[in-house]
């Protein structure tokens, strides 16, 4: 069975897809096409095995050493955990924190550009004052915030050695210090030379919310025609179909930005939380975990 190094398992809407596009380009590093390996959240990938779902996801690349993979998903499923721990024991693990109110409200636009979101950002406010953590809104955009409920469920199948975390902030101001450091901790040479600047997986407006919405449904599982494609096609030209549709209804318009009255209640809101996620990555073994991590930041400079 081919192995896996390295997997990307977090956070949404943290610049994961743009590292594991910089990754990719590294003559010695092999990554999957496509922004997403389901394999460890799919039920059904998963009983087709690991080598299945390389075939799959993965070409062969001359010279590569190593395998990177990424999923976003996992870092909130512990089943998805539980299967990277049993097939992969000694995977490296990369999760790339990011500020919490502004990864919410990233992740909203997200889903308004895609067509899978219609609330409001208000509705998702309602949902914080009201404390409603059982609701399909919390559970979708405030909750993938909450990184130390995510790190201990990590922590029950893997060592903190195996993990390093990443702030957003500081990978997006200097990819490649952070490209290099990984390439270091994957003992494959450094990045020399390769195009690292231009962000992907940007959320912008959509040119039309129905198209946007048709194209989220075309997407799904259940469809057809998706099923179809993906029978017919490698997956290395379908992921470019389904990227480039989505890409067509895209603009370069940007989002306004929070308004300061929701920005203090949701930074009201996940202070209890950052003040406890950096008490758990201050404590000794995670040492070697967060010596990528600078400390003039949002985590280290939380109140605790």
């Amino acid at each position: 069975m081919s192995e896996l190094d390295l997997m990307i398992i977090g956070a949404q809407k943290a610049g994961t897809t743009s590292l594991l596009t910089y990754l990719r380009k590294h003559p010695q590093l092999n990554a999957h096409f496509g922004n997403e390996f389901s394999y460890f959240a799919d039920e059904k990938s998963y009983k087709q095995g690991f080598q299945n779902a390389y075939n799959t996801y993965f070409t062969s690349k001359k010279g590569a050493l190593k395998n990177v993979a990424k999923n976003v998903t996992i870092c909130t499923n512990e089943s998805a955990i539980q299967r990277l721990k049993h097939d992969f024991p000694n995977v490296k693990i990369v999760f790339i924190l990011r500020e919490p109110v502004s990864r919410t409200y990233s992740g909203y636009n997200m889903g308004v550009s895609q067509g899978w979101v219609h609330h409001s950002f208000q509705d998702i406010i309602s949902a914080v004052l009201s404390n409603d953590s059982k609701s399909d809104l919390y559970s979708l955009f405030v909750s993938l915030g909450l990184y130390t409920e995510q790190i201990e469920i990590l922590l029950k199948y893997f060592q903190s050695s195996q993990i390093r975390f990443i702030l957003f902030e500081e990978f997006k101001t200097n990819p490649s210090i952070t490209c290099n450091r990984i390439c270091k901790w994957l003992e494959v040479d450094p990045m020399d030379n390769e195009d690292i600047s231009q962000a992907h997986n940007v959320t912008t407006k959509s040119k039309s919310r129905q198209i946007a919405s048709f194209i989220n449904t075309l997407k799904k599982e259940s469809n057809p025609i998706k099923q179809l494609l993906r029978q017919l096609l490698p997956y290395s030209i379908y992921s470019k179909i389904g990227s480039g549709l989505q890409s067509l209804n895209e603009t370069e318009a940007k989002f306004d930005s929070m308004p300061d009255s929701d920005r203090k209640i949701l930074k009201d809101h996940f202070g209890p939380f950052n003040s406890k996620l950096k008490s758990l990555l201050q404590q000794p073994q995670f040492e070697k975990s967060i010596e990528w991590v600078g400390r003039d930041n949002w985590l280290f400079n939380s109140k605790s």
